[in-house]
């Protein structure tokens, strides 16, 4: 490795441990040898993770829908299941794996529509527009490096200890 990718390496394992990546270095490794915004990829999926973990680490938004006040009607309703799910015995903390486990499902699947946006239930629509998730820079300028293949690397994050 020359001086310049050994201090890049270093910059990079430093802003992956600030993000709380538990082993940066195959992510540096990654981005470095095949030029994959692992960074980028990492920063977004961590925001994922706090989301869906929140429904397995917090009662709150249990007790939110069971005894707030202000909800709509559709999370009225929510709060009846709930009540009707933990008067069945099943305890806050099952539930909240299960609202997980729906969660990352949900998350995977949206990620992997972010890769794939061809529509297989039309023949013809190539003449569709697509998406793509790009990576900027710390200006909103886009430095030419396509975001892709998050669902690839969500367990890996959502499970990091």
């Amino acid at each position: 490795m020359n001086p310049k990718s050994s201090k890049d390496s270093e910059k990079l394992i430093d802003s992956f441990i600030k993000l709380g990546c538990k082993e940066p270095e195959s992510w540096v490794e990654s981005e470095l040898e095949e030029d994959i915004p692992q960074l980028s990829r990492y920063r977004f999926l961590r925001g994922l993770k706090g989301t869906i973990n929140h429904y397995k680490t917090s009662e709150s938004w249990i007790d939110y829908y069971l005894h707030s006040n202000a909800l709509s009607d559709q999370e009225k309703k929510i709060g009846e299941v709930l009540g009707k799910i933990i008067d069945s015995g099943v305890s806050k903390q099952d539930i909240g794996l299960l609202a997980s486990t729906i969660s990352l499902l949900s998350v995977h699947s949206v990620l992997y529509r972010i890769d794939d946006p061809y529509d297989y239930d039309i023949d013809d629509g190539e003449d569709l527009p697509s998406w793509s998730l790009v990576e900027i820079n710390d200006k909103g300028e886009p430095t030419g490096r396509t975001v892709s293949g998050l669902f690839e690397s969500l367990n890996s994050v959502i499970n990091e200890e």
